[in-house]
């Protein structure tokens, strides 16, 4: 051509395809509609222009053809790319093309599997409640939330006592070791005086007291908290029942007319004399009496003996044990001598003793009381029925733990059937839950899927081998079974029974038996035998009949949703669920099984490197993360494998339990993983005239949907964040201009501080995850419109 080309894209200069190694997108494009306008509308040495022909001019029929050439040349490379990125693992990102590339390995990916858990039934008194397989239970949703159906595991028969209320044991003195609880109210106590904690048959603890406030408790009871200080340290376990509270009603001087009023130094059993002067009421053996000194600590002691007697005033030679020589007339005094049994005289006392006052006559102050626990955290176990309850004899039986403000534990009860009980199973670290309890005995085993009987699959026909059929719904109910997992559908043909298989290898020709198939569209197929491996299907008319459960994934009703009954039962007033379902699964998503697959099949069912316990603990039913790591046992000083596993105990269970069929002796220690919560403080620039509101929920999914950078895909345990790559993820969000203000922080417990370290590389423990909720994200977007205004 003889003038240059006029179209402003004219000017882009094709770029050739570079593939370094380690690349997750393959560029195989050769070039774009851009390119491929210029190289037609350019001439090739040799070539003859079109005489007279001017490109560029306005309808230029010509033109508009080699236009229409690049588009179809940019289409055909674009899926020429696509194509090349599906061709391997690494780079495939449909679903479709990833199952294809590991159908290669005879790897079957994880199906959705089912939640399940346990139900309590609560049943009218003194009846028995047969509770039939099969029986349907369903969720309240929330907003957003779908309906979901759980069928009964099995047969059940539910008998009362269904609920028993129950509290943990009481303690005087935990958990505030300086506080005692009395009923009612009580505003006589004053600020420093001492009274004294006694038990029968005991001397008893003096404390002093230090404050008296008047609480209501949540019942509306009004109780007395009494902060004191003790002069000692007194036990734990200490029970209200077993103790009195005491207030001494009568004090007495010593007497000191001649003397101390205490008994000579020299005499190891006059150590224990008082002397008083006046005779006072009688004090019972073993009642206690108190010497308080200003200038020394009181002194407890318990009355062994008490006498009434006189002395003499002015005996001989100042002993007022003996007359004085006639002619001096005796002067008699009567005072009392207590003994006591304690050898409690200190010398501070003795040197003090006109300072010193005796207390005696003690009286209850008030009705002592346990300490109000509000939480129970199961460190002991020990429980206590609400009288007039009783628990159920036996050991180790199942039980649901209910908290009065929702939630629960799945534990064991051994109990006598009185009102005690010791809880066993309990979590490591301890779960608390609001008092008071209950604890329900009538438990019912639940799993997801909602049952479709006797549906028509198709007809067999003897004259086709490997006959198949797809299930009418989807998708299709799986259950953890083991190390593995195993379907809900049971398949007769001519009304008989046939059996699901892993594969028709080895099978012999006349097995019943049938293989089961995950379409890419997410239904099922049912795959027969061709004769060889496998029976072929005989011949009929709609013979080939199922049942099965459709329903199943990772999501699930929390606890206390999944209460409503399907159709009613007589006699079953209502079930609770305490606890929430769990263990359920999605399936196999293309990033899990691009890391996964090809590692289970270097397994070949064992683990000897930590990928391996990796991989085995991974593809486990309900697991949605797990990573092993190299761990130093200083016991059996070698080195160990611990596999940390989320997101809760099922998941913990169910890795278990695969590592079992794989690990033999060598079993790792599995640990559930830390979620460490996380939230996330952001201000952002955004394009003037935009939904901010709009784009902040854009971003916040961003962050979190599957796939995304907080997501279980995205981070792994103990994988560290980088602020880049949080800020990478925020600005791909259409809308955003810049990142003004990005701060991660972390928490390490309930009403713990915030940790914002400010670093580029957020680090966490080997055991740790980043727990980060859309709603913990705060988005700010008025700095950037304000910038743009």
């Amino acid at each position: 051509m003889t003038e240059p080309l006029h179209c402003p894209c004219d000017d882009h200069s094709p770029v050739l395809p570079v593939n370094p190694p380690g690349l997750d997108d393959i560029a195989f494009r050769i070039a774009t509609w851009r390119e491929f306008r210029r190289a037609l509308l350019t001439g090739n040495d040799g070539e003859t222009a079109l005489q007279d022909w001017r490109p560029g001019g306005e309808g230029d029929l010509a033109v508009m053809m080699v236009e229409w050439w690049a588009y179809l040349a940019d289409i055909l490379t674009f899926y020429n790319e696509r194509i090349a990125n599906q061709a391997y693992l690494r780079t495939a990102d449909l679903p479709p093309s990833v199952r294809r590339l590991i159908a290669l390995l005879g790897y079957r990916p994880r199906p959705a599997i089912a939640a399940h858990g346990t139900l309590a039934a609560l049943v009218e008194p003194g009846r028995e409640v047969k509770l039939p397989k099969g029986l349907q239970f369903q969720n309240k949703p929330g907003p957003g939330e779908d309906v979901q159906t759980f069928e009964l595991d099995e047969d059940v028969v539910a008998s009362s006592p269904t609920a028993v209320p129950a509290r943990p044991v009481g303690d005087l003195l935990a958990p505030e070791t300086d506080v005692l609880y009395l009923a009612g109210e009580h505003t006589d106590l004053d600020n420093g005086e001492i009274l004294l904690l006694r038990r029968r048959g005991w001397i008893g603890h003096l404390l002093q007291v230090y404050r008296a406030t008047v609480v209501v408790r949540p019942d509306r009871t009004k109780v007395t908290r009494v902060e004191v200080s003790f002069y000692d340290t007194p036990p734990t376990g200490l029970r209200a029942a077993d103790y009195r509270l005491l207030r001494s009603r009568q004090t007495s001087s010593l007497w000191s007319a001649c003397g101390t009023g205490l008994p000579p130094e020299t005499g190891q059993t006059l150590t224990q004399d008082l002397h008083l002067p006046s005779r006072i009421p009688p004090l019972a053996h073993g009642e206690p009496v108190l010497l308080v000194c200003n200038a020394a600590a009181p002194v407890l002691g318990t009355v062994d003996d008490i006498y009434e007697s006189s002395w003499y005033a002015n005996g001989d030679g100042g002993d007022p044990g003996k007359p004085p020589v006639p002619p001096i007339l005796p002067v008699l005094v009567g005072h009392t001598l207590i003994r006591l049994k304690e050898r409690v005289i200190t010398q501070e006392v003795r040197n003090n003793f006109r300072k010193v006052t005796v207390t005696y006559g003690w009286a209850d102050v008030g009705r002592l009381i346990e300490q109000p626990n509000d939480l129970w955290d199961g460190k002991d176990g020990h429980l206590e029925a609400v009288a007039p309850a009783r628990f159920r004899a036996g050991t180790a039986l199942p039980a649901l733990l209910e908290g009065a403000s929702g939630g629960g534990l799945a534990v064991t009860l051994e109990s006598s059937g009185d009102g005690a009980a010791i809880a066993g199973g309990l979590p490591t670290p301890p779960h608390s839950l609001t008092t008071p309890l209950k604890a329900h005995y009538n438990l019912l085993p639940v799993s997801r899927g909602k049952s479709v009987r006797n549906e028509v699959v198709g007809s067999g026909d003897a004259r086709q081998a490997g006959q198949s059929f797809n299930l009418a719904k989807s998708p299709v109910t799986w259950l953890a079974k083991g190390v593995g997992w195993v379907s809900t559908i049971a398949l007769r043909v001519d009304g008989r029974p046939w059996k699901e298989v892993a594969s028709f290898y080895g099978q012999a020709p006349d097995a019943k038996v049938f293989v089961t198939h995950e379409n890419e569209d997410g239904t099922t197929k049912v795959l027969f035998g061709d004769g060889v491996n496998g029976a072929r299907l005989p011949t009929g008319i709609n013979n080939i009949v199922a049942d099965y459960r459709i329903g199943a994934g990772v999501k699930a009703p929390p606890a206390g949703r999944l209460t409503i009954l399907a159709n009613p039962v007589p006699g079953l007033i209502a079930v609770r669920n305490p606890v929430a379902v769990g263990g359920g699964a999605d399936a196999d998503p293309p990033d899990q099984i691009r890391r996964y697959a090809p590692r289970s099949v270097l397994t070949f069912g064992r683990a000897v490197s930590v990928l391996d316990y990796e991989a085995i603990a991974a593809q486990a039913p309900g697991v949605t993360r797990a990573r092993a790591a190299w761990a130093w046992d200083e016991a059996s000083q070698r080195t160990a494998v611990t596999v940390y596993v989320g997101n809760d105990a099922a998941a913990v269970t169910s890795a278990t339990d695969s590592l079992k069929g794989a690990c033999g002796r060598t079993l790792p220690t599995v640990v559930p993983a830390r979620p460490l919560r996380t939230r996330l403080r952001l201000k952002l620039q955004v394009e003037v005239g935009m939904d901010a509101a709009a784009i902040a929920g854009a971003v916040r999914m961003a962050l979190t949907r599957d796939g995304a950078l907080f997501s279980p895909q995205g981070l792994r345990i103990g994988q560290p964040v980088f602020e880049s790559a949080i800020i990478a993820a925020i600005l791909a969000v259409d809308g955003t201009v810049a990142v003004l203000e990005s701060n991660l922080g972390t928490q390490s417990g309930v009403n713990m501080p915030w940790n914002e370290d400010g670093l580029p590389v957020h680090p966490i423990g080997e055991d740790g995850w980043f727990d980060l909720d859309p709603r913990d994200i705060a988005i700010d977007t008025s700095v950037g419109e304000n910038a743009h205004g």
